[in-house]
């Protein structure tokens, strides 16, 4: 893996993940190939596989100078996270907002997971920047009041304690038009944590980069 030079003064959009064993992100990247392959001819974005499988705990605007203080940080999540259990992934695909989301059945209710989630958001937020993520900054106004509320305390408006639902996004920025009646059918699958990283964040929230991860 290609070592990302991260300068101190420069600001980066980042994501905080837990990403799955090899054959579940290889799976997840193939379906997502496919999905493009079907329906190239219906506005879908090609590019979709610069994307590393992960379910997002945390996103953020942040000065190069804080990744590392960051990756320090993560460190103390290792052992409850190598504690979370296997869990089903849903039989269906679903579609949030303009993407698709493939849900893990019962990692919402871990409370394991819940707690951590918690700590990590409530830890790495104070590390953010003031400088609201692209798409946040040209959609600010459109906000109602209640996620405008969360973008001011913690970034974001997605992914926070009251509101975390884990998935995996398998294609992002769909047309509106998007058939699922050909979507493939999905192997039955499940998730347990293989690694915790850090990586740069494309403009609809995909992991372009790892900049850091460890085991699980």
């Amino acid at each position: 893996m290609e070592k990302i030079q991260v300068e101190h003064d420069k600001y980066y959009e980042v994501g905080i993940f837990l990403r799955p064993d090899d054959a579940l992100s290889y799976y997840i990247q193939d379906l997502t190939k496919r999905i493009c392959k079907n329906h190239k001819d219906n506005g879908i974005d090609v590019k979709q596989d610069r994307n590393h499988p992960h379910v997002t705990l945390f996103q953020l605007s942040v000065k190069g100078n804080n990744i590392p203080k960051i990756s320090q940080e993560l460190a103390q999540f290792l052992p409850d996270l190598g504690r979370v259990p296997r869990v089903a992934l849903k039989p269906a695909l679903s579609v949030v907002g303009a993407n698709l989301f493939w849900n893990i059945d019962a990692l919402f209710q871990n409370p394991l997971l819940k707690k951590v989630h918690k700590q990590v958001v409530n830890t790495i937020s104070p590390l953010r920047s003031d400088i609201r993520m692209g798409h946040l900054e040209k959609n600010y106004s459109l906000l109602p009041d209640a996620k405008k509320s969360d973008v001011d305390q913690y970034g974001i408006c997605w992914s926070l304690p009251h509101n975390f639902d884990p998935h995996f996004t398998v294609l992002y920025n769909m047309p509106s038009d998007f058939n699922l009646d050909f979507l493939p059918p999905l192997n039955q699958c499940s998730f347990k944590p293989a690694y915790l990283g850090m990586g740069l964040l494309g403009y609809h929230g995909n992991v372009t980069d790892i900049l850091w991860r460890t085991k699980l």
